[in-house]
């Protein structure tokens, strides 16, 4: 009976002990909750009249690991103009980013879904998207410029784009 108790016992604290280890993996993986405190973001100034660009309180969590910052990215919500659908009532998918290659300072960074940028989101949201995301990729170790490579659209150009693009937000790291 008392052999019972006690292998009762470690095996209760076997599972403890794995459910602790678990939580803090969990916590250290920071990729399994993220949100715009991740990233760059763009909120609008009404005092001002103008938009801010806004340096995520966690952003540095990311370690300037680039492939970190687009999985942020790809996971932060971007508002897209209220009829965000095709003609025939299907909805578009946001924007998503898949790195290329990395070379001489400039993320090669294709856009997925990029109808949806450069057609749904207005020249205002496609512009905030391309200036988070820059912002957030020039975080990365070495990484100075970011050439997004998509088809042209009504509100958005492909290009390469550094912070210097966006000299008319006012930056703020908050």
């Amino acid at each position: 009976m008392e052999k019972k108790i006690v292998m009762i016992s470690l095996l209760g604290a076997v599972v403890l002990a794995g459910l602790i280890a678990g939580a803090v993996f969990l916590k250290k993986n920071d990729l399994t909750v993220l949100n715009r405190d991740h990233t760059w973001h763009v909120e609008y100034d009404a005092a001002a009249g103008r938009d801010l660009l806004v340096r995520g309180s966690r952003l540095k969590g990311l370690r300037g690991d680039i492939n970190r910052i687009i999985i942020a990215l790809n996971k932060t919500a971007f508002e897209a103009e209220p009829a965000g659908a095709q003609g025939e009532g299907v909805p578009l998918e946001p924007p998503k980013l898949r790195l290329q290659n990395v070379a001489e300072g400039i993320a090669h960074v294709e856009i997925i879904s990029a109808e949806y940028l450069t057609q749904r989101m207005g020249t205002s949201g496609a512009r905030n998207y391309l200036a988070a995301a820059t912002y957030s990729l020039t975080e990365a170790n070495g990484v100075r410029g970011v050439d997004f490579i998509f088809p042209e659209g009504d509100h958005a150009a492909p290009g390469v784009y550094t912070r210097e693009s966006f000299k008319d937000y006012t930056v703020t790291g908050r």
